[in-house]
């Protein structure tokens, strides 16, 4: 009887089995920045500052006059009122690398995905993300959370799961650490938890850290960082500080102020929902809420506060079968406040809803290069990495680069609803 192979033995010329379709297991949405890159294109500008005008007044001057005295004036003609702002782009870059075996070996058929293709392509999408949340949490100074308890044993900072939470924050990524806006340490994010209202980040250090403090985009200027100015920067009924330069404490410079209503910690209601829209008519009047015209962005919280609001209506009909703008019924997905989609946003504020009258917001950024593009010196794209005795490594690195800033040209077009409740496990 001939010898059977061992199973042990062919194991040494077998090929090996692998799962050819890994997934991935990190978030990559983009949904706000999708709705602003499809409007318009960017602005290209120079090293100079851009220059926002707004027009806050018309003629308006009115008065009683004779017709049949000729010793009465007329009054004085009145003018529009024009105000300017200034903003300058800023510029990220998403560095992504790898090794000269990492580029032999990472080819179809001798591994699983083209390794360096994949992470192009990954580093894209990422780039979109990171817009996103920008536009989602940036006030300007490279926010991405607020730090509100720090396990110092475990090296475990807590996030306020109120506003962003941890969701702002990816796996790998360095982020600094900031006692107001001044610079406290740089930390690698080792882990991150954005399951329900416990969000959690294990770090590599936190040193120095303590509660109250923010964790902000790495690269920034200790006392004076200056990032994506997005939703809390143009969408914000605070009477104080700069905005594009333009002082909010002063009266007449109400035109850069959008409105908003704190909600006070109240679950979301109808007259809730339709009193920002209310705020924008009293400003700009009834054809400012035309219905359409607006998208309402909210996280999954608020999202899961409306879909229990608009089943309550659902067995609600009408005689004639038509259904009012105010109407919520239908299924809770269909549903519109005021004839204006929401749009779902994970990186959205978790107590607030955005009112974006989307046609409002702009773009700017250096030259004419659409953004983000790759960078390149001597028409190169890859550059090798060197060593510490001036040599070439086996290393490789690109960067795909992003000068985008972006702004709103009419303030009071948009508003928040904001300090709203959460829903029992969010």
């Amino acid at each position: 009887m001939a010898d059977l192979q061992a199973g042990v033995g062919a194991i040494a010329v077998a090929i090996e089995q692998v799962y050819k379709d890994p997934q991935l297991i990190a978030e990559q949405d983009s949904e706000l920045v999708g709705l602003i890159a499809d409007n318009g294109r960017a602005e290209p500008v120079s090293a100079h500052t851009y220059r926002i005008t707004f027009q806050d007044a018309v003629p308006a001057e009115e008065a009683a006059v004779n017709l049949d005295n000729a010793s009465v004036n007329f009054p004085a003609p009145g003018s529009s009122d024009w105000q300017a702002g200034t903003m300058t782009p800023v510029a990220r870059a998403l560095p992504i690398g790898w090794t000269k075996l990492a580029e032999l070996a990472g080819k179809p058929d001798l591994t699983v995905v083209n390794i360096v293709a994949k992470q192009m392509a990954d580093i894209i999408r990422e780039s979109a993300k990171r817009c996103d949340i920008h536009l989602c949490a940036g006030d300007g100074t490279g926010f991405i959370g607020n730090i509100t308890a720090v396990d110092g044993v475990n090296n475990i900072l807590t996030f306020n799961d109120l506003d962003f939470g941890a969701r702002l924050i990816t796996k790998g990524q360095h982020f600094d650490v900031y006692n107001g806006l001044n610079f406290v340490v740089t930390c690698l994010a080792k882990a991150v938890t954005k399951n329900g209202p416990t969000q959690t980040v294990a770090v590599d250090t936190v040193a120095g850290i303590a509660g109250g403090y923010i964790a902000r985009v790495s690269g920034l200027t200790s006392g004076s960082p200056y990032y994506v100015e997005g939703i809390p920067y143009w969408v914000s009924n605070t009477p104080s500080g700069l905005t594009a330069g333009i002082d909010r404490s002063v009266p007449a410079n109400n035109y850069i102020l959008a409105n908003g209503q704190n909600a006070s910690g109240s679950e979301m209601t109808p007259p809730l929902l339709r009193l920002p829209f209310d705020q924008i008519k009293a400003i700009l009047g009834m054809k400012a809420v035309k219905s359409g015209k607006f998208r309402l962005q909210w996280g999954p919280a608020q999202a899961a506060m409306y879909e229990q609001l608009a089943g309550q209506f659902l067995q609600i009909t009408k005689a004639d079968g038509k259904l009012g703008t105010w109407d919520l019924l239908g299924e809770p997905n269909e549903s519109t406040v005021g004839g204006n989609k929401p749009l779902e946003n994970i990186h959205a504020n978790n107590s607030a809803v955005s009112y974006l009258m989307m046609d409002r917001w702009n773009k700017i950024q250096y030259g004419n290069l659409p953004s983000p593009w790759w960078f390149t010196w001597d028409g190169r794209r890859v550059f090798p990495q060197i060593g510490t005795n001036g040599m070439p490594t086996a290393g490789a690195v690109s960067y795909l680069v992003d000068t985008r800033q972006f702004f709103v040209d009419n303030c009071p077009s948009q508003a928040s609803l904001y300090s709203l409740a959460l829903p029992p496990g969010y």
